[in-house]
């Protein structure tokens, strides 16, 4: 007995064969019918079965199976199948994206908690970031209100390692809190950023008191709390790379 068998996709079988019965078991013959090259590495399986009675073509697929007595069956799935290239490009670049995304995400570090502090580092919060948080005062609960860590020690402030430091302190202050930060416990590369209204005194206090390993950020928001409280888009915001490096951890806090 022999029983032919296809697989057909959109009314366009890639391969025809057949199936053929006999005493000493069961042989298999095909012939390609269009496309050999690809109908042969489409055929993903075939399960031969010793006697064949009926055959059932399924109307969703339009594939045709012939069943055996005890249950098994033959199924060839000779065509290609749908594959959707762009939604897999697509996925595949979402995912570039949010690894891109988290990559940026830096561990930014205000020393100096007060009222320009908090502003931006609810900010830097918002955006994704880390925020760490010392000051001499105690701001514990204004930090835990916009998710910021807050230390009320220096040096455990320092032990978490930043990618940016900011110094959000008084002009009469900084000097003395300068002098009091443990840069040996920080990272190489270490960015340090003012935000003081003058740029000269900093500069040169920073380039002073900093190893050579630190890199510098001298800026001036020409805003505040008030005037950046709802966006900083297209707000004045001046700075200076005083020495800034290379690095591809923080490269856009200063890009």
């Amino acid at each position: 007995m022999t029983s032919s068998f296809c697989h057909a996709m959109s009314g366009n079988p890639r391969i025809v064969g057949t199936l053929s019965s006999t005493s000493a078991g069961v042989h298999r013959s095909a012939r390609l019918a269009t496309q050999p090259v690809a109908a042969a590495r489409d055929l993903r399986a075939v399960s031969l079965a010793s006697q064949f009675t009926t055959k059932q073509v399924t109307p969703q697929t339009g594939r045709t199976f012939c069943r055996s007595r005890n249950g098994l069956q033959v199924k060839c799935l000779d065509a290609a199948q749908p594959f959707d290239y762009e939604a897999r490009a697509k996925a595949q670049l979402t995912q570039q994206e949010i690894a891109r995304s988290s990559s940026k995400k830096l561990k930014i570090g205000i020393i100096g908690f007060g009222n320009f502090g908090q502003f931006i580092g609810t900010r830097f919060a918002k955006q994704g970031h880390k925020v760490l948080a010392y000051s001499r005062s105690d701001y514990s609960k204004e930090a835990k209100a916009i998710g910021a860590d807050y230390f009320n020690q220096i040096d455990d402030f320092c032990e978490e390692h930043p990618d940016v430091v900011i110094l959000c302190t008084s002009i009469l202050s900084t000097e003395m809190v300068l002098s009091k930060i443990p840069v040996q416990r920080l990272r190489r590369s270490t960015l340090f950023v003012d935000v003081l209204s003058v740029k000269s005194f900093p500069k040169s206090l920073l380039l002073k008191s900093l190893p050579q390993t630190c890199d510098i950020l001298c800026t001036h928001p020409m805003f505040g709390p008030e005037s950046g409280k709802h966006s900083w888009e297209g707000l004045t915001f001046q700075y200076e790379k005083v020495r800034v490096s290379n690095g591809e951890a923080r490269r856009g806090f200063t890009a």
